[in-house]
């Protein structure tokens, strides 16, 4: 793929991108516009997407891309790739379907700066509201990226935005290329044990749009649950396990539905929330019983 040679970055921004070239574009859009012209280049990964990426180069002349294919399943590989050809100090995190604020990289540097280059940053990840939503964009939308609460206490951050100073991505090590989600938690429980706690910075914020179909949802689902048990299964001994197991703490099914009750919406709308909340549940538990009996976790 092409790449453009330009002077030392200060932020190297990793997208590991599959099959989602819209995404990607409307990412690169929103690099082009920061307010801040801080020094950095945008690494973009190709997780093996069908049919190939096309990197749009020429529409953004002002931007810094590298792009890059990775063959290896899977985002954590993606970024893995992405790292070894990175050259700033200050590595960014960001998924291919994430827009950044226009102060993204500004409120990043400075985070990072504050916290002397000793900490893990995360970023918030707030659900844009689709011009169309359905009982599963609701769903999503009334749950949240849940970011701050990750963060706060459980101990991990999610790489859809996810700041780290260059020193601590090299102590910590490369992502788990074995698991296909929950990679974050386990990088980011093993940051901890090597001194770089995680810190939630508030105004360092990207959006995204919510799942919209529930067969979109219940692949997410499986994934996570996937990503679960690996974590479960595979845990090792260079990294603290309380610290991942932290992050199995999750709010109750019952909990969650006298949540989504209490909404402002319609009685019907309440009760299709409900159900798709229920049916999105379950194949999460499906998915552990699949993978108990041998199967092999979701990609997607």
């Amino acid at each position: 793929m092409q790449q453009q040679v330009t002077p030392q970055p200060l932020v190297s921004v990793i997208i590991p991108v599959f099959n989602d070239p819209l995404g990607l574009e409307q990412s690169l859009s929103a690099l082009d516009n920061q307010t801040s012209r801080v020094p950095f280049e945008v690494i973009v990964v190709d997780n093996d997407s069908i049919p190939r990426i096309a990197i749009p180069f020429k529409q953004f002349p002002e931007l810094t891309i590298h792009g890059f294919i990775c063959n290896t399943p899977g985002s954590y590989a993606a970024r893995n790739h992405g790292l070894k050809h990175a050259r700033g100090q200050i590595i960014a995190f960001l998924d291919a379907d994430c827009i950044p604020a226009r102060n993204w990289l500004t409120e990043g540097v400075s985070v990072i700066e504050k916290e002397k280059y000793a900490a893990m940053i995360g970023g918030d990840v707030v659900f844009k509201k689709p011009a169309l939503p359905t009982a599963v964009s609701r769903y999503q939308c009334a749950l949240g990226f849940q970011q701050q609460n990750n963060i706060q206490l459980k101990g991990f951050g999610a790489t859809a935005n996810l700041w780290v100073p260059r020193k601590a991505e090299q102590s910590i090590g490369p992502f788990r290329e074995d698991l296909l989600s929950g990679g974050d938690r386990e990088w980011c429980a093993r940051g901890f044990t090597k001194g770089f706690p995680i810190k939630f910075a508030p105004n360092l914020i990207v959006t995204t749009l919510p799942r919209t179909r529930l067969r979109s949802a219940v692949r997410q689902a499986r994934r996570v649950a996937g990503g679960r048990m690996q974590l479960k299964n595979k845990t090792s001994d260079y990294f603290h396990e309380e610290a991942v197991k932290k992050g199995y703490q999750k709010e109750s099914l019952k909990k969650r539905l006298a949540r989504i009750w209490t909404l402002d919406y319609s009685v019907s709308e309440k009760i299709a929330i409900l159900l798709n909340a229920a049916i999105i549940w379950a194949a999460g538990q499906l998915e552990i019983i699949r993978i108990v009996l041998g199967g092999k976790p979701e990609r997607r």
